[in-house]
Order: structure tokens, then C-alpha cells, then sequence
């Protein structure tokens, strides 16, 4: 059975195990109040110097002052829980969030949050609920979202801004459709009951750092008793003892708060899934958090008083304690987990969202990242290869002539009236190129040179003659130009090496060493900016690909001459016998995978001579 088909038989199981928790909190009250008599009966019995505890029980100097310690204790407990489900009561949902930073949403001047209103309304349909209110979490950059109940039954919803910036629309979805499902399953209810059963617990470890808040956590710190020596007030001495007392009570009321909060984390996590019908969504949601975790050391992490209201938890706790699944488990649950190269993959894409103006228009976007110092993920090259082409319509061979041009037109320093004036191309042309490069400009870097390939293999043998003849209007262009830049030389060698003729594929590689060897220097070049590490690459491919005995290495040259020399070069590799010519490709495509992160000219190269090379 699929696994996003699973998620009522998970929602089911997880009911059954929430049940049985309500039950935890006067169970735990009875094991802490048998612990803390057993524990007070010994010291005093050990106080007053009695091994005979059969006898003790009868004597009221033993048995009166452990009965009234443990009563206390209860007592407080007690106190602790009625009272802080009174105080929850006391504020509404929007005043509840509010003291955690969230505001209300602007969706007249902000488009995101305008998105998430809907998003919210949406969501409040697929469950049958009224749409809550409304927040936004503006200081919090992780992905996180949680809701919340108060006075009068009011009910808000906040989502985080960095969840507003990094998911799209069906991640948002499905993180809203998650606390959606807090709602439907009653958690709001039943997170205020826990929060108060944890006030109670924790009332004893927290009186020594005793706060105004109206849901109550146990300390960070709350293994040791504290420093107490040479304090000479007496109430901080009584403070530090009874705060040191609660430690039994307190770590009862750890586990309690993270076995329950876990078990609904699941079942809301079913929610989002029965509500969205649509579980890529929410484990991709949970691979950017997962991604954001690993790779950015600068979250946010919440008091404890927050945990597990939170849709994520980011920061690492002990199994035992830990309020929420690990995010390994739930993406597994319906997905699968994640790799290095893919976690990688998508925080380079989310700092690549995070850098982009709302303003700025794709092709002002697009044409900067030819300049960019980027260093791109290997994963995210191949994502763009293996996305659908969107080219501009099916053309005729006039259209596709103009086409192919455009990507030489876009990488050139020459406007299209330069080059009617210049006799280059005619007015008729200057209409069609027009159209492609306005279309090109609005297509990812990446995404070109399998778009300009698409433009040559898709066209019939009749259009080939038209094809080979554009070749001399783009040396035309290159000449007007006096530049030759390494995307045109790419495109150029792609369009060279499909024009030509099939050749016997014979050559030994040692008839080509020289041109090997070149390909090879290229290669390293584009591998790093130090002189020594591309010396280095060089020997490790020349040992790699193919037993040679390779010349010392030398930088290869930027002009266009040296340009069209190297497509000489490449272009001799086509006659290599299938067998070398299958293990150089090989070993260059094994030479970029372990780099992992390459630049966009390396990118272009790689491509270009995984074209070449087939």
C-alpha cells in the first residue's frame, strides 16, 4: 500500500496512544508523591537515627512529617495546574502569540501574506473548521508554524516569515494543513491542559527562577542544586533546596510533555496529508527544514515553554525528552530521507530565493548569474537538465534559424540594431530573434544549453542545409563583436559538433594525446582559481581517464583564438574508438561528481562535453 495512502492508519494508532496519556498525569501524581514519601520517610528515619522502619511506621515523629511533606508536594501540584488553566484563560489566542512575537497579517501591502490568508481559508475548508486567525511570526527565518487557543474559545494560527519566504504554495499548504490538524483533532484543548499539567510538575523546579509567564517549562539547567555556599539569605537558601526537590516531579513532567507532544505531531502530521492529499508536499516542507538545520547555525531556538506547540523543533534533545519526531522519521513516514548532495542542493536554492529582490524582473535575474561568482551544487545542474523544455513554439525553419542565433545574440555585446545595420541580419530576422531572445532571457542559465539543443536535434534533415548556412552569420557576429566569450564558445562547439558529418570512429588515444591533454587543462582550469590546485586536477585526470603521460600543466588561454583551437581539439575526440572515448567521458563525469560544487562555465563545460562525447 503507498505510503500516502497510510495516513488514517497512522492517525488512527496515534489516537489510540493519546488516549492512554491523559491517564499519565494523576499516574505520575501518584508515583511522584510514593517517591517523595519513601524518599522523605528514609532521611527522616536516617535523621533520627532508627534502623527499624517495621516500628517507625507506628511512630507519629516519623511517619507525620513524611506524610505532610508529600501532602505539600501534592498539594502544590495540584495548585500549580489549577491555576495555570486559569491564567490561559485569562488572555486570548491573538494575546497568547503575540507575547511569542507573532503580528497580524498585512495582506493589503504584502503579497506573501496576502497567499497565506488564503492558503489558511483554504485549508479551513478541505477540514470542515472556521478559518483561525491569522499571524506572522516576522523575527523567525526558520520554517515553523503553530496554533494556539485562549479566552472565549478564540483560536490563532502564526506562521513563521522564514516559512513564507522559503516554501511554495503547496508546502505552505501542507504546513498549514498540519496545524490545521492540531485543530481538528482537538489539541488546542488539550496542549492547554498539558501546558498546565507541566506548570504543575515544574512548579517545585522552577520556584528559584519563578517568572510571570502564563505557560511554565522546567529550566535549561536543572541538574545541579546551585552554588549556595556563603549565601547568607536564608530564602535563597530554602529556594535553591526546594527548587533541587523538584527534580523527580520535573522529569516526570519532560517525558509526559514529550511522549504526548510527539504522538500528536503525528497525527497531525496524518492531517496534513488527508487534508492536501498531497504528502510531496510535506516532505519536501520537511526537507527544507531538515536542510536549514543541518546548514544554518543561526536558528532561533525556543523556550521549552514552546516546544510543543511548534510545528518543528530544531535543536537536538535526548530521545527521551525530545516533543517532536525526529525529522528523519517523519519524512520516511511518507517520502523518502533526504542525501547530503539533495539537502545541499535545496539550501543553495533557498539562499539563491533569499538574494533575489521581489522587484527585480527574471531576465535582469537571469543575465547577472553569467557574471555571478556562483558555486552551484552539482544536483541542481542535473534537476535543471531533467526539467521539461519550454521552448517558444514548434518553428518553421526561419524560426528556428532565428533560434539559434538568439543565444548567440545574448551573449554577444551587440544589439540587434548593430546588427541589421552591421547587414548581419535583415529586418524580417531582427523581428524573429527579437521574440526568442525576450524568451530566452526568461529561461535559467542552466536551462539553455538543453533548450539550444533541443532547437538543433528536433529539426528535420531539410532544415540541417538552412542550420549549416547560420554558421556564417554567427562568425560574422563573433568577428563584429572581437570577443568570443566561453558560453558562445560552448554553444559554438554544441552547434559544430552536430553539424558534423559522422566520422570513423578509429583513433587510438595516443594519436590524440596532444588534444587530451588540452581538453583535460580546460577542465582543471575551470575547477578552481589557484594555480596549484588546477596543476593538481590536471595529473588526477590525466591519470584517471586514460594512461597517459601527460606534459606539464599550462593554463590555457581566454582569446578567440585559443577558443576555436580547443573546439579543434574536442572535436578530434569524436574519432576516438567507442571504447576511450566512453572512459574519458566517464572519468570526467566521475572527476565533477566528486567536486560537487562547480561554477557555471564548469557546468556549461561539463554539458558541452557530455554532448561531444556521446
Amino acid at each position: 500500500m503507498p505510503s500516502s495512502t497510510l495516513f488514517q492508519l497512522h492517525h488512527q494508532e496515534a489516537l489510540r496512544t493519546s488516549k492512554r496519556l491523559n491517564r499519565y498525569f494523576w499516574f505520575g501524581a501518584m508515583i511522584s508523591g510514593l517517591f517523595y514519601a519513601v524518599i522523605s520517610f528514609w532521611l527522616i528515619q536516617t535523621i533520627f537515627g532508627s534502623n527499624h522502619w517495621l516500628v517507625d511506621l507506628t511512630n507519629p515523629k516519623i511517619w507525620l512529617p513524611s506524610a505532610a511533606f508529600t501532602t505539600t508536594v501534592l498539594i502544590t501540584l495540584l495548585y500549580g495546574y489549577y491555576e495555570a488553566r486559569r491564567r490561559y484563560s485569562e488572555r486570548s489566542a491573538i494575546e497568547h502569540l503575540a507575547a511569542l512575537g507573532g503580528e497580524l497579517v498585512r495582506a493589503v501591502i504584502n503579497p506573501r501574506d496576502r497567499q497565506l490568508i488564503n492558503v489558511v481559508e483554504e485549508m479551513a475548508i478541505a477540514a470542515g473548521v472556521l478559518p483561525p486567525t491569522t499571524m506572522v511570526l516576522r523575527r523567525d527565518l526558520s520554517i515553523n508554524a503553530l496554533v494556539m487557543g485562549g479566552a472565549n474559545n478564540s483560536i490563532a494560527l502564526a506562521v513563521s516569515q522564514g516559512a513564507l519566504n522559503y516554501l511554495t504554495r503547496d508546502e505552505l499548504q501542507a504546513l498549514v494543513a498540519h496545524e490545521i490538524g492540531h485543530i481538528v483533532n482537538e489539541d488546542i484543548a488539550i496542549y492547554s491542559k498539558l501546558s498546565a499539567m507541566l506548570y504543575g510538575y515544574y512548579l517545585l523546579s522552577e520556584f528559584r527562577h519563578r517568572k510571570d509567564e502564563h505557560v511554565h517549562t522546567a529550566p535549561e539547567k536543572f541538574w545541579h542544586l546551585g552554588d549556595i555556599r556563603g549565601v547568607s539569605n536564608v530564602s535563597i537558601v530554602i529556594s535553591e533546596l526546594i527548587g533541587f526537590s523538584g527534580i523527580i516531579m520535573m522529569l516526570y513532567g519532560r517525558f509526559m510533555q514529550a511522549k504526548f507532544a510527539r504522538e500528536r505531531e503525528w497525527m497531525a502530521d496524518a492531517r496534513s496529508v488527508q487534508f492536501t492529499r498531497h504528502s510531496e508536499a510535506l516532505v519536501m516542507t520537511l526537507k527544507k527544514a531538515l536542510a536549514l538545520k543541518i546548514h544554518n547555525g543561526q536558528l532561533i531556538h525556543p523556550a521549552r515553554a514552546q516546544q510543543h506547540f511548534l510545528f518543528l523543533l530544531y535543536h537536538e534533545a535526548p530521545s527521551l525528552f525530545a516533543t517532536h519526531p525526529p525529522l528523519e522519521e517523519r519524512i520516511s513516514r511518507y517520502g523518502t530521507v533526504a542525501k547530503k548532495e539533495e539537502l545541499e542542493a535545496i539550501v543553495f536554492k533557498m539562499r539563491q530565493q533569499m538574494s533575489k529582490s521581489d522587484t527585480d524582473k527574471p531576465q535582469i535575474q537571469h543575465k547577472a548569474l553569467f557574471t555571478a561568482s556562483i558555486i552551484y551544487p552539482l544536483l541542481i545542474a542535473q534537476e535543471q537538465e531533467s526539467q521539461p523544455l519550454t521552448p517558444l513554439d514548434t518553428p518553421t525553419t526561419e524560426h528556428r534559424e532565428a533560434a539559434i542565433l538568439s543565444f548567440f545574440i545574448y551573449h554577444s555585446t551587440q544589439t540587434l540594431f548593430e546588427l541589421r545595420f552591421n547587414n548581419i541580419i535583415d529586418q524580417h530576422r531582427e523581428a524573429h530573434c527579437a521574440r526568442y531572445l525576450k524568451h530566452l532571457s526568461e529561461v535559467h542559465p542552466l536551462a539553455q544549453l538543453p533548450l539550444f539543443t533541443h532547437y538543433l536535434h528536433d529539426s528535420s534533415p531539410e532544415e540541417h542545409r538552412a542550420i549549416h548556412a547560420l554558421r556564417q552569420q554567427i562568425k560574422l557576429l563573433i568577428q563584429l563583436d572581437h570577443e568570443f566569450s566561453f558560453f558562445e564558445w560552448c554553444y559554438y562547439l554544441i552547434l559544430r559538433n552536430f553539424l558534423s558529418s559522422s566520422s570513423e570512429q578509429t583513433l587510438d588515444y595516443r594519436a590524440v594525446q596532444v588534444h587530451i591533454e588540452q581538453v583535460l587543462a580546460l577542465c582543471a582550469s575551470l575547477s578552481s582559481e589557484n594555480e596549484a590546485k588546477q596543476n593538481a586536477y590536471y595529473l588526477e585526470l590525466c591519470t584517471q581517464c586514460l594512461p597517459l603521460s601527460p606534459q606539464p600543466y599550462t593554463a590555457p588561454l581566454t582569446t578567440p583564438q585559443s577558443r576555436i583551437n580547443s573546439s579543434k581539439a574536442v572535436l578530434m575526440l569524436r574519432q576516438l574508438k567507442p571504447i576511450y572515448r566512453q572512459q574519458l567521458r566517464y572519468s570526467l563525469n566521475t572527476f565533477w561528481e566528486n567536486q560537487e560544487r562547480l561554477t557555471l562555465p564548469a557546468l556549461y563545460l561539463r554539458y558541452t562535453l557530455n554532448q561531444c562525447l556521446q
